[in-house]
């Protein structure tokens, strides 16, 4: 490989085959193995541009320190993107991985097989966000404009979500997850009401004080030098397990909280016996979509969610002969 004194390069990754998440996590492991990974941004849910048929990305960037020429660098992220299962496709296909060399110092290169700064960059919402995270004040070597400034120009032309995932380095906050306990109800309703969770009779203290009767192990904090930064309310059926109210302090969103109660408890609902984990999520809410799918939910297409204000009467129409020969399963149509 061609080898020459370090500088600094910025990479993008993107994903939409497969656990995603895991991709750009194996993807930077792999990338640390042949560099010096200096610091990554968090990863965020991106719509698809080009061809939009396909399933959303996760898209995240990362700031290298590298003694390779701009061409062996090519080369070697093209060569993780094969190992990892890359395999040819049209332009703007889905992909398990992709790794695009964003910026290499303040070089400008423009050959048939590479051109650096990439040559959307600044046209591109997906790689702009993540890399203003880790490099806002970075000049464009062409534009003559900050990264932030690219940011600004671009930010509602493409829909980027943050999904509250963090590649991010360095230290881990000092985090106990344990069981929910009274004396955190105060914190938790705050947090609740900071992360707009909407509250109702069934959330009062007294109530959620009747539901930990039943499942005193399944209400657990994330508990971070006695402040409550994380929350999730787990129930079990007897057979499913259910979540509710999962929440993570705004602030402190990105280093591995969500996660971490997810994880806690799905094993608690294990050992009581539970073989699958049902949770409500808003069409809308394209954030926590992005969290559960990355945790490796998907979307449960045997159920339809209904709901109906109480006390309002409604005429249910009549079902003609013919209607029912149409439909054998009236009255209990599935």
């Amino acid at each position: 490989m061609s080898r020459q004194p370090d500088v600094t390069a910025y990479l993008g990754l993107g994903s939409n085959l497969g656990d995603r998440f895991a991709n750009l996590e194996k993807a930077m492991i792999l990338l640390s193995s042949e560099l010096k990974v200096e610091a990554k941004s968090s990863v965020y849910g991106t719509e698809p541009v080009g061809y939009t048929q396909q399933p959303r990305f996760l898209n995240a960037a990362c700031r290298v320190c590298t003694d390779l020429s701009p061409r062996a660098l090519l080369d070697m992220v093209k060569r993780i993107e094969v190992v990892m299962g890359r395999t040819p496709g049209f332009r703007h296909a889905p992909r398990l991985i992709d790794i695009d060399i964003l910026l290499y110092d303040k070089l400008v290169m423009d050959t048939p097989d590479l051109v650096i700064p990439h040559p959307e960059l600044a046209n591109r919402a997906f790689a702009l966000i993540p890399l203003a995270e880790i490099a806002p004040g970075i000049m464009h070597p062409v534009l003559g404009k900050s990264i932030s400034q690219l940011m600004v120009e671009v930010s509602g032309k493409e829909g980027v979500h943050d999904c509250r995932q963090s590649l991010a380095m360095g230290r881990r906050l000092p985090m106990k997850i344990r069981s929910f306990t009274t004396a955190d109800y105060n914190q938790v309703w705050q947090l609740w009401h900071a992360c707009h969770i909407p509250l109702g009779t069934s959330d009062t203290q007294a109530a959620i004080e009747k539901k930990l009767e039943r499942d005193p192990d399944l209400f657990l904090v994330a508990d971070v030098n006695n402040a409550i930064l994380g929350v999730v309310l787990g129930a079990w059926d007897g057979r499913t397990g259910w979540i509710y109210n999962h929440a993570v302090e705004p602030r402190c969103r990105g280093q591995g909280i969500g996660s971490a109660l997810m994880v806690e408890l799905e094993h608690r609902l294990a050992k009581k016996g539970a073989t699958s984990i049902k949770l409500l999520v808003s069409r809308d809410n394209l954030d926590a979509q992005d969290f559960y799918q990355a945790s490796g939910f998907k979307e449960d297409s045997d159920q339809l969610g209904m709901s109906k204000p109480v006390g309002r009467r409604t005429t249910r129409k009549k079902t003609s002969v013919t209607e029912t020969a149409r439909r054998p399963d009236v009255p209990g149509n599935r």
